[in-house]
């Protein structure tokens, strides 16, 4: 399972997240894709990913995506397991989970 994290904050679930193209892409593809929020702490708790699930998924918001973040990212980095191909930049702005399919 890909688990792919769009934010909530768009009302406008076509245009306003980068997370929509991916997973129509990832779909299209014939890959297990789920969007979650990320940022929901209940969400993120109830996370149960297997060994092989991935989590792919951007933050850089605003300032309230930014504690929110401070407080799941650390949950989300304890229960994926990350591939040596991973990238993580700054990681209370931008994070980037890369993987080639």
């Amino acid at each position: 399972m890909i688990y792919l994290h769009k934010d909530s904050i768009y009302e406008n679930q076509t245009i306003g997240s980068w997370a929509i193209p991916i997973f129509k892409y990832l779909k299209k593809k014939g890959k297990q894709v789920k969007l979650i929020d990320a940022h929901d702490l209940k969400v993120v708790n109830n996370l149960k990913p297997n060994e092989n699930d991935l989590f792919f998924g951007r933050f850089g918001h605003d300032a309230a995506d930014k504690k929110m973040s401070q407080i799941t990212l650390p949950i989300i980095w304890k229960k994926f397991k990350f591939p040596k191909n991973s990238i993580i930049i700054d990681p209370f702005r931008y994070i980037y989970n890369i993987v080639w399919f």
